[in-house]
């Protein structure tokens, strides 16, 4: 059976950081007027999985992440190279592939 959600902890804290009226919401509810999208990252750095962002502005950057060979690389930010359409989706999978 599953733990009631209204007595998590971490759960409940993670609510109260994102309330109305907080910094961060205010933050995020900016972010959704301004229309253009943004990736929140919101948790103990330590827990979270390995982010690996910015700097990525080619197919070269795609293929020089993936010969790290990072086994807990989650994904990227390239929002920027795909709007200019340096590299479609696509091809940014295919360059990340092993």
């Amino acid at each position: 059976m599953r733990a009631d959600p209204r007595t998590d902890t971490t759960l409940l804290s993670a609510l109260s950081r994102v309330a109305p009226g907080t910094a961060l919401r205010a933050g995020m509810d900016d972010i959704i007027r301004a229309e253009l999208g943004a990736l929140l990252v919101i948790g103990d750095p330590n827990a979270l999985s390995f982010l690996y962002s910015g700097g990525i502005g080619s197919l070269a950057d795609l293929e020089a992440l993936r010969d790290l060979r990072l086994v807990n690389l989650a994904g990227v930010i390239s929002g920027k190279a795909l709007y200019e359409g340096r590299f479609g989706v696509a091809e940014g999978q295919a360059a990340l592939e092993v």
